[in-house]
């Protein structure tokens, strides 16, 4: 995508590696370990609600369109008004006492989605996906963390 949209190249324009984790990411970039991290802005949210992270800590400079969190389906052969009812259940489900939204703190509820134009941005970004890829940035971040670890010990 960042191709595509800004025109930005891996390892000319930026390097890739993994933190193992947006928690990891958010403080990477807090503490300046990472220059960029890809992150859910729901995660980032709930670390400033905590107080774990600052505003002042980081800048956006890129943001996705929204991608759903949690799904619920079924299987496009179901029974039409069994298909009903599980619609209905989900949709009237009020989730009152149960846990709230991690940012919000509102009970969390489910809302109906279209698959074909709210996942579009998803399968774009795995359309574009060279598997390849993901295996020579793992194994680069792999060989970074065993030097650091080296580096940490000496």
């Amino acid at each position: 995508m960042l191709r595509e949209q800004a025109g930005l190249q891996p390892d000319v324009d930026y390097t890739i590696n993994f933190s193992l984790g947006q928690k990891r990411s958010v403080h990477g970039i807090a503490n300046g370990e990472f220059a960029v991290a890809a992150l859910s802005d729901d995660k980032v949210q709930s670390m400033l609600n905590r107080g774990s992270v600052k505003a002042s800590d980081y800048r956006v400079i890129y943001q996705s369109e929204v991608i759903p969190q949690l799904t619920i389906g079924y299987v496009y052969n179901l029974e039409p008004t069994v298909a009903e009812r599980v619609t209905a259940a989900v949709f009237d489900f009020q989730n009152e006492g149960g846990s709230g939204d991690e940012v919000s703190g509102e009970p969390t509820r489910f809302y109906p989605i279209d698959y074909k134009k709210d996942f579009e941005f998803v399968r774009t970004v795995d359309d574009s996906f060279d598997p390849r890829f993901f295996k020579a940035a793992a194994a680069k971040t792999k060989s970074e963390e065993k030097q650091r670890g080296r580096a940490s010990r000496e």
